[in-house]
């Protein structure tokens, strides 16, 4: 009877490690692949018309960078027809930046994600496609 719950000490404890590891290890790679940043920005396509909205987006791009999120809350870009101060940050990522795959920006979310080394990267990649 000792051995029978022995056994079944260390069955359920094996379970319960091996579960416990491959719950971390899947949730830390869900992490980098659910940043909504980086999950917009990579494989997306740049569309602007003209050097002015160009520039809109690059000076976008060094400001994520740059900036703290407090600042890039309140963060203000040209319109389309250069109008000043017309859009968000995240209106003008929108309105310029077609993702790979069809999916929206949460403004709450891309807030919370864009300082992340993940996102970080992904809007490097976007700022030197677009210099």
């Amino acid at each position: 009877m000792r051995t029978l719950k022995l056994c079944i000490y260390l069955i359920c404890s094996a379970l319960v490690t091996g579960c416990a590891q491959q719950y971390s290890a899947h949730s830390n790679a869900d992490i980098a692949a659910e940043n909504s940043v980086s999950a917009y920005l990579s494989g997306a396509e740049i569309q602007a018309e003209d050097n002015a909205q160009r520039s809109e987006l690059i000076k976008a791009f060094e400001e994520m960078l740059a900036l703290p999120v407090a600042d890039l809350k309140t963060r203000r870009y040209a319109g389309y027809d250069g109008t000043q101060d017309a859009r968000s940050l995240v209106d003008l990522l929108r309105d310029h930046i077609v993702p790979a795959k069809p999916q929206a920006i949460d403004p709450t979310q891309f807030f919370i994600s864009v300082k992340s080394p993940v996102a970080q990267t992904a809007i490097r990649m976007k700022l030197d496609e677009l210099k």
